[in-house]
């Protein structure tokens, strides 16, 4: 059985994860319910900076570290439709982003 960890990072950079869409969410409000209930924060505004689109889905992505090298677990991020579609490159997080890491 999957457990989640709330993480929080700080202008880390991230990307998505293609082919996550065949990654169900385990409740019936998606994977942005999950991380609202696993962070304790309400969704507002994408995760990834310059972006300022409301966050509306919970998007599977990759983060690296401090030293820039990818972190090898999968995080749940709030971010908006157009960023969860794009993003294939690794781009910055905005300061406090607190993310949801997926422990299979």
């Amino acid at each position: 059985m999957r457990s989640y960890k709330k993480q929080i990072f700080d202008n880390h950079e991230a990307k998505n994860c293609v082919g996550s869409s065949k990654d169900r969410a385990p409740t019936n409000g998606g994977w942005i319910e999950l991380w609202e209930r696993e962070t304790g924060r309400s969704r507002r505004t994408c995760s990834f900076l310059g972006c300022s689109e409301d966050a509306e889905v919970g998007g599977h992505i990759f983060v690296r570290d401090d030293q820039g090298r990818p972190i090898k677990k999968i995080f749940i991020a709030a971010i908006c439709y157009s960023c969860n579609n794009s993003k294939p490159e690794y781009f910055g997080l905005k300061k406090n982003t607190a993310c949801v890491e997926i422990i299979d």
